[in-house]
């Protein structure tokens, strides 16, 4: 134990050192210790996954895409060649995929430069591995520190990228934002603070959705437009087990707790009638500085485990999120709950809201040779 020593602090150039990872195990353990949130800006919902699971998705979105592209009539694989996992539907089957040798061994292209004279599908999955790495490393940085100190980022614009720039090599990759209304805005601190890469995109269909039977119409799958998102209790167990114990709260962060004074399994009591009010088995999430206000939860939330979690607005422990600051106690109006898509929303995907262009830039939001 060191005592008595001089006192010091670190400096911006101190920053912690992004450690590039060599061999296909550790590149592959590395991103499944990582988060990223498809934000589906037409069905205004996200899947809040792993590393892996992401870059199966954008492997997989680009093999679609090599499929119908002006060069598709050289293009070799065919999705009937792919290996599923044998244990498909989890949140670790995408690791199967992407380190079977007979997947990474297919053929994409012809290519005398190549070795072997073909591109072959582990170029194309360490080629979007290293863009992610890129862009989780990017996120970390604009998450230090150093960019904590500017003024607060507005909880109503989400910031990421283009999910059809990142498949199809759009270069440089350019930063979008979306808009979230206040409904959804309970989770936005959560997804900055695990440093989670935002992709942005339309029709990324259910990623996530219950296995069993007997429930209703309106949990059979995430609710659109509602601006849930929903994550595998798997990946957030590490948080769990990083952060917990501290008291009897749920901590996901150092920084934030999961509270609401309802089990995240309820079943829907409707019973399948129509006008019935439904059951809502949404979290909500908090900043720290308010556990001694809010009491432990009752019903014990256990973030490890089967299953899935859906974080947003529960109407039944209502509290309102402002664009900065803590949430205050409150009824959402009637058009904040059931938000209407907007037009803006609708283009997102494509577009840079202009007037954030300060924002942006003052955050690290700048386009990314890739």
């Amino acid at each position: 134990m060191i005592k008595d020593g001089p006192e010091f602090s670190i400096g911006s150039k101190d920053r912690p050192v992004q450690i590039s990872q060599k061999g296909t195990i550790r590149r592959l353990k590395w991103i499944s210790t990582k988060f990223v949130l498809l934000w589906d800006t037409l069905d205004e919902r996200g899947w809040l996954v792993n590393g892996t699971s992401a870059l199966l998705h954008v492997v997989r979105a680009s093999l679609s895409h090599a499929s119908k592209d002006p060069f598709r009539s050289a293009f070799l694989f065919r999705n009937t060649d792919m290996e599923e996992a044998e244990t498909p539907f989890t949140a670790n089957s995408a690791v199967e995929v992407l380190i079977s040798k007979h997947n990474r061994n297919l053929r994409l292209y012809e290519d005398d430069d190549e070795e072997g004279g073909h591109i072959l599908l582990k170029t194309q999955i360490d080629h979007f591995y290293s863009l992610l790495e890129k862009l989780m490393d990017h996120q970390a940085d604009v998450s230090s520190d150093d960019n904590r100190q500017l003024p607060d980022r507005p909880r109503r614009y989400l910031e990421g990228w283009d999910f059809e720039d990142l498949v199809t090599d759009c270069d440089p990759l350019r930063p979008r934002v979306a808009t979230i209304q206040p409904i959804g805005k309970g989770w936005v601190d959560f997804v900055r603070d695990i440093h989670a890469v935002v992709l942005l995109g339309r029709g990324f269909g259910d990623i996530i959705r219950p296995s069993g039977t007997g429930l209703c119409e309106y949990w059979v799958e995430l609710p659109k437009n509602q601006f849930y998102i929903a994550s595998c209790l798997s990946d957030l167990e590490r948080l769990s087990k990083a952060y917990g114990g501290q008291d009897d709260h749920e901590w996901v962060t150092s920084n934030l707790i999961c509270h609401t004074p309802s089990t995240p399994f309820i079943f829907c009591q409707c019973k399948g009638g129509i006008g019935r009010d439904h059951g809502e088995p949404v979290q909500t999430l908090f900043p720290s500085a308010m556990c001694e206000a809010l009491r432990p939860n009752v019903h014990q939330i256990e973030l490890r485990g089967p299953g899935a979690i859906i974080f947003g607005h529960n109407s039944t422990f209502p509290w309102i999120w402002g664009d900065t600051g803590l949430p205050v106690e409150g009824e959402l109006g009637e058009q904040t709950r059931n938000p209407i898509q907007s037009v803006e929303t609708q283009i997102l995907s494509r577009i840079v809201v202009l007037g954030l262009a300060r924002v942006q830039a003052r955050n690290g939001l700048v386009p990314l040779r890739l």
